[in-house]
């Protein structure tokens, strides 16, 4: 017998390939599958109202809408800020690497610093299940946005 089929290598082998396809297809669905990309909007809602957007570059999902993240260029970001209810202690949540105009670690500096102000753009749902969409917007016009629950456990 040769020393592979004695040994229990193969056992281990297959394993490790195992092992090795399951993270792989982990990573993928994590990283790439759950998002829809989502370009081209021409306005979003903050507060009941419309506000005219450019350079939207998002992502979504259809099945878990916390997966929600979009970076934007507000043409009235004072406007868009009055409209919305101020909120304190926003924290973005963080977005695949190969989501470019999201650097959640930046808008967070960004919020604690003062140099970007997050308001609550809509709240829907109800119960556990109650989520509010936060949209950060800078003095220059840049935005951002993400849904979070309301009341997390």
């Amino acid at each position: 017998m040769s020393a592979l089929k004695s040994s229990g290598a193969w056992v281990v082998l297959a394993i490790a390939g195992v092992a090795a396809i399951g993270g792989a297809a982990i990573f993928y669905l994590q990283n790439f599958d759950h998002y829809r990309p989502v370009a081209g909007l021409t306005e979003i809602e903050i507060g009941g109202a419309p506000f005219a957007v450019s350079d939207y570059d998002g992502l979504d999902h259809e099945g878990w809408p916390l997966r929600l993240r979009g970076c934007f260029m507000l043409a009235d970001p004072a406007a868009a800020m009055a409209a919305g209810q101020r909120v304190e202690g926003a924290e973005p949540f963080s977005a695949p690497d190969w989501f470019e105009c999201w650097d959640a670690a930046r808008i967070d500096a960004d919020l604690k610093a003062g140099r970007a102000q997050a308001v609550i753009a809509e709240t829907s749902g109800s119960g556990e299940f109650a989520q509010q969409r936060i949209v950060v917007i800078y003095a220059d016009g840049r935005g951002y946005q993400w849904r979070r629950l309301v009341n997390p456990r």
